[in-house]
């Protein structure tokens, strides 16, 4: 549990991307019951299941108690749970080898994508929490000796935790088919096809009804908000049929990171270690490697896949591998696929990056078994630990972006003399109500400024097709966004850019009122900006007035 913590404490708070763009924003607004006349502040990502994005607002909030440090800390111990799962799934697999079980769970803690999100909001390490637990239950309901009502029970349990990963963050997808191999090919050969339909119905009743009521729960806060506020419960997917009139009428899908050809898709996990050596993969893609726009090696991956292939094609390690181990290693190596299908990111596969410690231990048992030497000279924990220090050693861990723990990242630390919103303990003191126009990403995170001031934030670029495209409805968006100003009964309204870039943000404002003649018609004119210097590794303000002549 400590590997974690100690990751954050030594590389500090975690500010990426996606935390910077929607992922504190979704929470606030959830937690507030407060998406009032929002706009997309998020871009095209802002109503994302806010459930998974509560973390952000935790840190927030303990962070106005004490230092970002400890609510950084505690967040990432509760990551260090799923560690503890699967030291307990080593020791059902490995007969209570505790060395074994411990080295297993390590091996898949401190792989490089795991690691880069201890302590981070993106949700997939903190989920993964729940999909391990699923698999511990599936584990436990297949062993002969339990009693068939403890068994259903357990079956149920595990289908809920499945069910809520996927509902708070749909590509948890990828881990029902570890869970299905699991449970249809771990439990005693059956008698017969009678014995075989009856488990067929008995899963149909108790798994799939309780995932897919535990989903439904779990999903509802983004089904809800994202149909409410842009017509379309999944926003912006499968827009094709559901045509918000937000997005273009297409299902948006990240291409990058598939495998483009046959050898692509079969030498994948040897990619994870020898795409780093070789940067950057495909810059015109803004990648590093094929799983990440950052730079990552990983021996792990390459470990895992030869390990399963050698536990499912050998014969004489099949049959020693035992029935429940080997729908593991199937069902992982389903999954593994299965991901690689759908959208190839890596951090998406971190659910199963912290399983593949257990294959590799599984291979390093069946291997040295039937081996004459003395277990004090040569053993499967030694081995094991030899290829942890080999991953550890060559490994590159990437970074979402981290800043220290000084204070929280969303504190402005300076404005400029006689700034137009005034700053007080670091926060911005926004004029109530009045309409702000985001014209950058990521910056939803504003709303942690203005909860209490309650002004509409309007992104002006949420990241949608842009004007020139033939299908785009950026124009449609900016007209909605004209008639918002132009209805709010305000004779001034403010613009937020970064200050980075070649134009001046004077010259962006005139660049933004120039794509606004509803606005301009009006009557209103550009006026004063001024500069505020935000903490360190988030991008620096500029706040601008428009106001009526």
């Amino acid at each position: 549990m400590a590997v974690f913590p100690v990751y954050s404490w030594m590389h500090g708070q975690d500010i990426n991307y996606d935390a910077r763009n929607y992922h504190l924003y979704a929470a606030l607004a959830f937690l507030a019951g407060d998406y009032g006349a929002d706009l997309l502040p998020g871009g095209t990502q802002t109503f994302l299941n806010p459930l998974a994005s509560l973390p952000a607002a935790w840190m927030l909030a303990g962070s106005h108690v004490v230092e970002p440090l400890l609510p950084t800390l505690l967040f990432s111990l509760v990551q260090g749970v799923a560690l503890l799962v699967i030291y307990a799934i080593g020791l059902m697999v490995f007969a209570h080898d505790r060395l074994l079980s411990f080295l297993a769970a390590l091996l898949g803690g401190s792989a490089p994508m795991v690691l880069s999100e201890a302590g981070n909001t993106m949700a997939d390490l903190t989920l993964s929490l729940l999909s391990v637990s699923s698999l511990a239950l599936a584990l436990l309901a297949v062993r002969g000796s339990v009693a068939p009502g403890r068994k259903r029970v357990l079956v149920a349990f595990s289908a809920g935790m499945a069910g809520a990963a996927v509902g708070m963050k749909l590509t948890f997808l990828i881990t029902l088919p570890l869970l299905v191999s699991v449970l249809a090919l771990g439990p005693p050969a059956s008698q017969g096809w009678p014995a075989l339909l009856s488990r067929l119905r008995l899963a149909l009743v108790t798994w799939l009804m309780p995932f897919l009521i535990s989903f439904m729960l779990f999903a509802s806060p983004q089904l809800f908000h994202s149909s409410r506020n842009t017509g379309s419960p999944f926003f912006p997917l499968f827009n094709h049929l559901f045509r918000s009139p937000l997005h273009e009428d297409v299902h948006p899908h990240e291409r990058r990171f598939q495998p483009d050809s046959p050898a692509a898709f079969l030498l994948a996990p040897l990619f994870d270690f020898t795409d780093s050596f070789f940067p950057p993969f495909n810059p015109e893609k803004n990648l590093q490697t094929r799983r990440s726009e950052v730079g990552i090696r990983d021996l792990r991956t390459l470990l895992w896949a030869l390990s399963s292939l050698a536990l499912l094609v050998l014969p004489a390690l099949r049959q020693r591998l035992g029935r429940r181990p080997r729908a593991m290693v199937l069902g992982l190596a389903a999954s593994y696929v299965f991901w690689l299908f759908l959208s190839g990111i890596g951090r998406y596969a971190i659910p199963l990056q912290l399983l593949m410690g257990l294959v590799i231990a599984m291979a390093c048992r069946q291997l040295l078994a039937p081996l004459p030497m003395p277990p004090r000279l040569l053993n499967p924990s030694l081995l094991l630990a030899a290829l942890l220090a080999l991953s550890l050693a060559s490994q590159i861990t990437p970074s979402w972006g981290r800043s220290g723990f000084q204070q929280h990242w969303t504190l402005i630390r300076s404005a400029s003399p006689s700034a137009l919103v005034p700053l007080r303990d670091g926060r911005l003191q926004f004029p109530a109500g009045v309409p702000v126009v985001l014209l950058d990403r990521p910056i939803g995170w504003i709303k942690s400024h203005t909860l209490a001031s309650n002004n509409p934030l309007l992104h002006w670029n949420p990241g949608i097709a842009p004007a020139s495209a033939a299908h785009s409805k950026l124009p449609m968006v900016h007209q909605r966004i004209q008639r918002q100003l132009l209805e709010s009964g305000f004779d001034s309204f403010l613009v937020l850019m970064f200050q980075g870039g070649a134009d001046r943000p004077e010259e962006r404002l005139r660049a933004f009122l120039a794509e606004a003649p509803e606005i301009t018609a009006a009557g209103f004119q550009a006026g004063t900006c001024s500069f505020y210097q935000t903490s360190k590794g988030v991008e620096d303000l500029s706040l601008c007035s428009v106001s009526l002549r």
